[in-house]
């Protein structure tokens, strides 16, 4: 498996449910053209209630291949667990669960990334607020 494929998908599942939030519901969409003309077309929608956000987004680019992701992140007293998946163009999908804990400024977290033929990453790390 490409390391950087998966490091892509992990990163792109962590982005897409790294957030927690009031009750909202958020859509976006956009175009980019490239510097030589080809057009990337993406759409983001977001839904956040009772401490459980669940976001989605597509990315279309210039030879019409498509990205998704899709996640779950449930939060409670500082505590978060999240789910998510990844497909590529090829359609070949990675599937992400995780955690998250913080208290007093400090925050671990940790999960694993499984790809598409069954192969399984794990990750985890801690951040420091407010230095």
């Amino acid at each position: 498996m490409n390391k950087s494929i998966l490091i892509a998908a992990a990163t792109g599942m962590i982005a897409l449910t790294a957030f927690t939030g009031a009750a909202e519901a958020r859509m976006r969409s956009g175009t980019f053209v490239g510097p030589r003309g080809g057009v990337t077309t993406w759409s983001a929608q977001r839904n956040c209630s009772g401490g459980t956000c669940t976001a989605s987004k597509t990315v279309t680019g210039p030879q019409g291949r498509t990205r998704s992701w899709e996640g779950t992140r449930t939060c409670s007293g500082g505590n978060c667990n999240s789910q998510g998946s990844y497909t590529g163009p090829a359609g070949n999908t990675w599937t992400h669960q995780g955690s998250s804990s913080c208290a007093g400024g400090q925050c671990a977290y940790g999960g694993t990334v499984t790809g598409p033929r069954g192969n399984t990453g794990t990750y985890s790390g801690t951040v420091t607020r407010g230095q």
